[in-house]
């Protein structure tokens, strides 16, 4: 598989650093909390983004794709993280919003214009239905081939960018916290973040867990080995 080049240079840091955050109450109990900073990947393209982007850009390359289509609200990361990916790497991007057109246009939309991204706005109740096939064909109709990005960018190809973390991790753990809104790389916490592989990185016997705020979900959702 041929490597993923820019057309336009970026600079990606990956690995991302892992930060230890030193508090004397931690300290205190014990215990160490490092942080695994993936919002210093790139400014452009920061956190998750990269991750469940990456393996999307080389399938839409390799699968001669040379638009990229999306969806999102008017402040979605994702919509100007695309932006930004399809600038850098050569493809044209169209993020369909959510609304009606506002001008001046946001931060979030003014970047992701500067970028080079067509805006186009559906209206709320029409966007609930984004998922269906005939509004998928309707937008084919209407722009040509294009290569499809969910909503928030997650799918399989995410899913496998977002697994390459736990080997990026050098220090032991026993326990991974996923932040509120982080469903993405949460799921491919839950199914590919295996015990097996939590016990190599943090020795034998350890207990590992992997935990949400309650807000996230609804309740508390865990998922412990011992």
């Amino acid at each position: 598989m041929r490597p993923l080049a820019p057309a336009v240079p970026i600079e990606l840091r990956v690995p991302s650093p892992l930060d230890e955050l030193r508090d004397g109450r931690l300290a205190r109990a014990g215990l160490r909390l490092f942080l695994k900073r993936d919002d210093l990947i790139s400014p452009a393209i920061p956190g998750n983004k990269w991750r469940k982007l990456k393996h999307n850009l080389r399938a839409a390359r390799d699968h001669g794709h040379g638009v990229l289509l999306t969806f999102g609200g008017a402040y979605s990361s994702h919509i100007r993280a695309t932006a930004a990916a399809g600038h850098h790497y050569g493809f044209a991007t169209i993020g369909i919003i959510r609304g009606e057109e506002h001008r001046p246009l946001n931060p979030v939309l003014s970047a992701a214009a500067g970028y080079g991204m067509r805006l186009e706005y559906l209206g709320r109740a029409a966007y609930r239905d984004k998922d269906n096939p005939e509004l998928i064909a309707s937008l084919h109709r209407r722009f040509g081939g294009f290569c499809l990005l969910p909503e928030g960018g997650s799918n399989a190809l995410a899913a496998q960018g977002c697994a390459e973390i736990p080997a990026e991790i050098t220090q032991p753990f026993d326990v991974v916290c996923v932040p509120p809104g982080q469903m993405g790389c949460g799921r491919v916490s839950m199914t590919v973040w295996q015990p097996r592989k939590a016990r190599r990185c943090a020795g034998p016997a350890r207990r590992w867990r992997i935990s949400w705020p309650g807000s996230l979900m609804g309740s508390d959702a865990r998922m412990r080995t011992g």
